[in-house]
């Protein structure tokens, strides 16, 4: 036993080669939804997945930098919490399925979301079920931008309410978007990995295709989201699909190495921390889109540069790249 290092062979388990591969479905998924928008300063700006991301996906490029073994035990551990909550909603007598899967041939988009809940306080008439979708979070950064902040000094101190992740809120408006004949809504129900915080959204669709936000917490009606609706989303898949029939790589969609004129304005727009700015104006650390560093396709698409670079672990400094 005392020879026996348990922690690097579970590490060397979760990180073994044999289970990554390059998953191409043909179909597009939920999770890649992105879309465009124009920024403060009058700037273009992506949400969501990167396109080129996508397409290397859907074309069967080789994986060329899949999870680390730390991430796959954070994603196994996230995964079970995911599960346990579930399990709760089932003791409660409120679970109806799980595990939900639907696909949408004329949009060429397939997915699958966590369940099926049952509303307790609404009498069996019209769309008593709503889907729901659970995800964990960590780190500072997205504390604030889902649980909410104080921001200002003095007489201009003020709550800035927390909202959904972009990437999650353009997933559970797709969800909608599809079972609208059979579902109320969506639910993004949140937990914190470290200190067991919660928040949850209710999301909707209407019928022109604007998603609509509604926090409980903080009551009132629905609020539109502004930047981009459901023709945006499915707007850039075709796109997408167009680059795919063509044999044409898309732009890529971010920077992996802003220039310092791209991170000022990230700093200004409060879409870098302050301890990654000033890690990065030190030369310390410097800053490397978090986009980039967590794909999987990164030294495919950036070249040998990338691939001799050392990527500073996310979890080690996830409020930094959040």
């Amino acid at each position: 036993m005392r020879n026996f290092n348990l922690k690097d062979f579970t590490l060397n388990w979760m990180g073994r080669g044999d289970q990554f591969r390059s998953k191409s479905r043909g179909t597009f998924w939920p999770s890649e939804a992105r879309a465009e928008f124009t920024n403060a300063n009058g700037h273009q700006e992506v949400l969501g997945k990167c396109m080129r991301a996508s397409y290397y996906r859907l074309t069967g490029a080789p994986l060329t930098n899949p999870p680390s073994a730390k991430s796959q035990v954070i994603f196994h551990l996230g995964n079970q919490i995911e599960d346990g909550i579930v399990e709760i909603w089932k003791q409660a007598g409120i679970w109806d399925n799980n595990s939900v899967r639907f696909e949408d041939r004329d949009k060429n988009i397939s997915g699958e979301f966590d369940c099926v809940l049952r509303d307790p306080t609404v009498e069996l008439i019209g769309l008593p079920k709503f889907g729901a979708e659970v995800k964990t979070f960590y780190g500072y950064m997205q504390e604030k931008t889902i649980l909410g902040h104080s921001e200002g000094r003095g007489a201009r101190k003020h709550w800035v309410w927390g909202k959904p992740k972009d990437e999650n809120l353009m997933q559970a408006a797709i969800y909608c978007d599809q079972t609208r004949d059979t579902l109320s809504g969506f639910k993004l129900y949140y937990i914190s990995r470290d200190k067991n915080d919660m928040a949850e959204f209710n999301i909707s669709v209407d019928d022109n295709g604007t998603i609509f936000i509604h926090d409980p917490k903080r009551g009132g009606a629905p609020l539109p989201e502004t930047r981009f609706a459901m023709n945006d989303i499915y707007d850039s898949w075709t796109d997408l699909k167009g680059f795919i029939e063509r044999g044409e790589i898309p732009a890529r969609d971010f920077d992996f190495r802003p220039s310092q004129e791209k991170i000022e304005e990230m700093y200004g727009l409060g879409e870098i921390s302050k301890s990654a700015y000033e890690k990065h104006n030190s030369g310390k650390i410097p800053y490397r889109d978090w986009h980039c560093s967590y794909c999987s396709y990164r030294d495919h698409c950036q070249g040998p540069e990338a691939a001799a670079e050392r990527i500073v672990d996310p979890e080690e400094t996830e409020e930094d790249v959040a």
